[in-house]
């Protein structure tokens, strides 16, 4: 199993959600680790971990969002689908000890949520004259 690393070409230019990103990927690259030694007790709380912290994340990129006039419903809303299919992913992982898979399908969900919607935001940040300080 390898681990992720976040392109600069997946950079929001918000420092903020750009850090979080980065955090993100780090709690994902430590559930690699844990995997490949099979402590299942320890991946179980580091998928909590990005769970908890993924949902914190979600809630303050719309806060973000909303201060710069931003609204995308659809977005939001995928957030919220994300979140419920991390827990029941996570549920599904615990029960079967298989993290491994969880960890590459979420790598996978997480590039897609990028690619689609805050990239969304990246380029209106630049339409605004927004520029990362």
């Amino acid at each position: 199993m390898n681990k992720s690393k976040l392109s600069s070409a997946f950079l929001v230019g918000h420092e903020k959600i750009d850090a979080d990103h980065v955090e993100l990927v780090h709690i994902l690259n430590a559930m690699v680790d844990v995997c490949k030694v099979q402590n299942s007790t320890i991946c179980l709380e580091e998928w909590q971990k990005f769970y908890d912290r993924l949902r914190i994340h979600f809630y303050e990129e719309e806060e973000i969002m909303s201060k710069f006039g931003y609204s995308d419903e659809e977005h939001i809303k995928d957030h919220k689908e994300i979140l419920d299919h991390v827990k029941s992913l996570g549920e599904k992982c615990e029960e079967q000890n298989n993290w491994e898979d969880c960890i590459h399908e979420i790598e996978r969900d997480l590039l897609v949520q990028i690619l689609r919607h805050d990239l969304k935001f990246a380029e209106y940040l630049v339409s605004t004259g927004y520029q990362k300080l």
